[in-house]
């Protein structure tokens, strides 16, 4: 067969422009894929936070964005996956929020007298540009050297109608010398109180991922002074980090920030049972110890047999942080004096409390000088003005009965959100 050579010719042609068109369709392919990378790789890098260290960047339209804008969109994009991390409280926001609130609806009357906080900042040449939140975790952490952030945390729940005004930021003559004393004991550490607002703002915000049973087993802590304080002091040096005192602790001369060296993330002296001190530790922000304790107080007051009869020691108290720090520090001498190297690449000190005691002040014996009409001690005198009442005495006055669960489950058949709450209603509309 004879095929002509123009038929050659253009079969020819045909042959080499498909070649071409697959070729250049090819590397379209290849070119979309290798934008499609990069565009996938810089967006995961804004999102891990990979260009942080990068001071502005410049727009396609010349302008000029921060990398904080750039960062808050990226936030905003994500917010219904991390909607709680723009939740998440400041120290200092808290700090601040708490002297307003006192501003606004306190003042305080002899015998009690106002409280304010002591924020310490690093302001030196590497610091001095940078901003107030920056600088006071540069003071707490001493530039990365620390691993217990230098704050003291103090707090008191009032709860009391016959105090009137006095609440707030307002604290007894006799407590506010506990904290002068701290602040002299512990000239390098901020000192932080949380008042009644301070305790609720952190209790009832939701931002707390890691404990969503929070809210929940709050229903059950119907002694709310001491219960409230167990779990809270639990959270803020979960959250915070830091050292979290009694208010009615005053530190001796012996008791100095020298006792926490930098290098440990747990700090505690022994109670009379050899357990780690509630009333005095220590921890690292997200310390397994504190984070297994307010996990172990959950699962006990969730399966608490009669809300009424709650026992504090073992439910709250110090058997619940003795728990977590079990978790955390596992080996047969962890509860003797000395160093201690536990799970999670922890390390703990932990002293007798003849190391270095404290005193308290509703344990003092010593008369009361400036009361002529009664002949009582400093503690009797500290109980009358304040109010104070230990919480074994506060049990007869506590009114809901019942197990946690079936109190849990009563609230929420009262509430809107119940499935068979019309039908209840209409039950007890026709009885």
């Amino acid at each position: 067969m004879k095929i002509s050579t123009s038929r050659l010719l253009r079969r020819s042609n045909k042959n080499t422009d498909n070649g071409t068109i697959k070729s250049n369709f090819l590397g379209i392919l290849l070119l979309t894929y290798i934008l499609l990378r990069c565009t996938t790789g810089w967006i995961k890098g804004l999102q891990n936070g990979d260009m942080r260290n990068l001071s502005l960047f410049v727009s396609s339209s010349g302008a000029t964005v921060t990398t904080s804008k750039i960062q808050d969109e990226v936030a905003k994009s994500d917010s219904h996956f991390y909607s709680w991390s723009s939740q998440k409280l400041s120290l200092l926001q808290l700090s601040r929020e708490s002297a307003q609130n006192h501003q606004q609806h306190h003042n305080c009357t002899w015998p009690f007298v106002l409280i304010d906080d002591r924020i310490l900042l690093q302001q030196d040449q590497n610091n001095a540009n940078k901003e107030e939140p920056e600088q006071f975790a540069a003071w707490s952490y001493e530039d990365n050297k620390r691993r217990i952030p230098r704050m003291v945390h103090l707090a008191w729940i009032h709860d009391d109608p016959h105090h009137g005004p006095n609440k707030g930021r307002c604290l007894h003559h006799l407590q506010a010398v506990a904290v002068q004393q701290w602040k002299k004991q512990f000239p390098n550490y901020s000192i932080f109180y949380h008042d009644d607002y301070s305790v609720a703002k952190m209790m009832q915000q939701e931002f707390w991922p890691e404990f969503p049973e929070l809210a929940k087993v709050l229903q059950c802590a119907k002694m709310r002074n001491a219960m409230l304080i167990d779990i809270w002091r639990q959270l803020v040096l979960y959250r915070f980090g830091g050292l979290y005192v009694d208010l009615d602790e005053i530190p001796t001369e012996q008791f100095t920030e020298d006792l926490i060296p930098h290098h440990v993330d747990f700090f505690s002296f022994s109670d009379n049972f050899n357990r780690p001190s509630q009333w005095c530790f220590a921890t690292s922000p997200g310390h397994p110890a504190t984070y297994h304790s307010l996990l172990t107080i959950f699962k006990r007051l969730l399966e608490m047999p009669e809300i009424s009869q709650p026992k504090l020691v073992g439910m709250t108290g110090p058997e619940a942080l003795k728990k977590g720090y079990a978790y955390a520090f596992s080996s047969e001498d962890r509860y003797k004096e000395g160093m201690h190297y536990g799970n999670f690449n922890t390390t703990g000190i932990k002293y007798t409390r003849k190391k270095a005691a404290v005193c308290l002040i509703n344990k003092r014996k010593d008369p009361f000088p400036y009361n002529a009409t009664h002949n009582w001690t400093v503690a009797e005198q500290y109980k009358a003005d304040s109010g104070a009442v230990h919480w074994k005495n506060a049990l007869s006055k506590l009114v809901d009965r019942g197990s946690c669960q079936q109190h849990l489950y009563e609230l929420e058949r009262r509430s809107s959100r119940f499935p068979g709450r019309e039908w209840i209603q209409r039950e007890q509309g026709q009885r």
